[in-house]
């Protein structure tokens, strides 16, 4: 671990490490390596068992419709399946750990924390493929934004808040073509961005059972009724579910402070702030639709070329959360898109093995900043693998900054 404090000081990794044993940096509570597995996988289990059911229950929530003997089957299944895929991850983190500091006789750079990370990892085989490709995109997106921040804090990018707008509209217009011109076969799955643009609907014609006629469609838009009543509809349901989701951000946290004290957290809830996601949902689907179907009446039909205008104008709504998540978010939905139509014309291989080691790489990567370099890196991922490694992430970056302040102090 002190070899990761020795980049900056131009001392060798050999020196920093000497005399320090796997219990120094791996499992400082349990001297053993065969009890420090144990441990981990006890306290692995038991997160991985709180966090995934809380995930999975809301699943059953957004889908109470589907809800059925066979579904709550196929659901606790995959329950089960991401459980123990967390869980095999963490135990094997340190055993790989542990193996190799034998293997190699000492510590090095990329062998404490990033390689034995990134063959745990493969763990990730038990899950579907649906649930890899979202994991898989979650973290190019939280990589990325590493990156960025990275670049930012050392002077080399300005982040300012009209050139992430210029650039959320810019991907936002490529997302939302590539979508609406993509099959239904490469829309199902899991998709990354929580917005799909609705399919170009052609006119058909419907012959009636009673007699020879046929009605035929007459609206030139992908919806029945009125437009301005699409719209409405459409804004106010994402702009609830940006509330929705917001509100859980904040009150989730602070869930005892609203059990005790529930008057002064919603008081605290009531601030503009805390509606900037809801803004963002609402105006932004509220947008799209309207210039869909205000070009749809002027051309006289709907089109997928309509998406480009109606994208680009929908992409100004990210003035109301100007977040960099959100900004690699569709910019992470264009690379899926592309991906899926390369696989479709035979350009980009449909392999698991390739994305079981796509997404070991970025873990093992995300891993060793998240410990050397936590400042940066997305909350999200923090929480996650505290949560998965049952607090040994924690415990490692204890030892690395007592580690640094040591050194420094000489």
């Amino acid at each position: 671990m002190r070899a990761m404090v020795a980049a900056s000081k131009h001392v060798s990794f050999d020196e920093l490490c000497s005399g320090l044993g796997c219990k120094d940096v791996y499992h400082p509570r349990t001297p053993s390596c065969l009890a420090s597995v144990w441990d981990m996988n006890q306290r692995s289990m038991k997160g991985c068992i709180q966090l995934f059911a809380s995930v999975y229950a809301l699943q059953l929530i957004l889908h109470r419709r589907k809800i059925n003997r066979e579904y709550l089957k196929h659901h606790a299944k995959n329950y089960a399946r991401t459980v123990l895929a967390g869980n095999l991850a963490s135990t094997f983190s340190v055993i790989f750990c542990c193996t190799s500091r034998r293997l190699l006789g000492g510590f090095y750079r990329y062998t404490v924390l990033f390689l034995p990370t990134m063959l745990s990892a493969f763990a990730v085989v038990l899950e579907r493929r649906e649930k890899k490709e979202i994991y898989l995109c979650s973290l190019i997106t939280m990589t990325v934004e590493y990156v960025i921040r990275h670049l930012a804090r050392t002077g080399r990018l300005q982040l300012t808040k009209l050139r992430m707008c210029a650039s959320f509209m810019l991907l936002n217009t490529a997302a939302m073509y590539l979508m609406r011109c993509n099959s239904i076969e490469m829309l199902s799955g899991i998709n990354y961005w929580p917005f799909i643009p609705p399919r170009v609907e052609k006119r058909s014609c419907k012959r009636r059972e009673d007699s020879d006629q046929t009605d035929c469609k007459t609206s030139v838009c992908n919806h029945s009724g009125s437009c301005w009543r699409h719209v409405f509809q459409e804004a106010t349901k994402y702009l609830l579910l940006g509330m929705a989701v917001q509100m859980l951000r904040v009150l989730l946290p602070q869930f005892r402070r609203v059990v005790v004290h529930p008057a002064e957290q919603l008081q605290n809830l009531c601030v503009l702030k805390n509606f900037s996601l809801a803004m963002f949902f609402g105006s932004y689907v509220g947008i799209y639709h309207a210039v869909v179907c205000l070009l749809s009446q002027l051309r006289g039909q709907d089109s997928e070329v309509h998406a480009v205008p109606a994208g680009f104008l929908a992409g100004s709504a990210f003035w109301f959360y100007p977040k960099l998540t959100t900004l690699l978010m569709v910019g992470t939905t264009v690379f899926q898109q592309l991906t899926k139509r390369g696989q479709a014309l035979g350009v980009v291989p449909r392999s698991d093995f390739l994305m079981n080691c796509i997404f070991a790489f970025f873990l093992g990567a995300m891993f060793h900043c998240r410990i050397v370099d936590q400042e940066i890196c997305h909350p999200v991922f923090v929480s996650m693998m505290n949560a998965i490694s049952g607090g040994r992430d924690e415990e490692c970056r204890a030892v690395y900054l007592r580690l640094r302040d040591n050194y420094q102090k000489r």
